[in-house]
């Protein structure tokens, strides 16, 4: 469940403004760190403190103005994966039974009587 998105977008404009920054977190383009061209911020200096809220919401380059919709995105390619994977199990499954039902319909076993002459 996602938060409303408004409210999660004035909580961290405030956390922001507090001074907060996400330097430490680890972003990836394209399986790496992603250049200051591809990833600018939106202030300079150490932080962004004392932000006002209009500032905050004219960056473009500010993650939070899409952070709801791309988490919701991730969230639905996750759910999209489970759901192939399990259906590749699922596949699998019916693959090895039918393996195993036509195993069993071509093995030709022997009767008692033949077993016997045998000995």
């Amino acid at each position: 469940m996602l938060r409303d998105p408004v409210s999660r977008y004035l909580s961290e404009w405030k956390h922001v403004q507090r001074g907060a920054t996400w330097k430490t977190s680890l972003h990836m383009c394209d399986g790496r760190s992603p250049t200051p061209d591809e990833l600018p911020t939106c202030y300079e200096g150490d932080d962004w403190s004392g932000v006002s809220l209009q500032e905050f919401m004219d960056c473009s380059y500010n993650l939070a103005n899409n952070r709801q919709y791309s988490k919701q995105e991730e969230h639905q390619k996750n759910r999209q994966k489970r759901r192939e994977e399990r259906r590749l199990l699922r596949e699998q499954r019916a693959h090895q039974w039918s393996k195993e039902e036509t195993a069993e319909e071509i093995t030709v076993t022997e009767d008692y009587n033949s077993q016997v002459a045998r000995w």
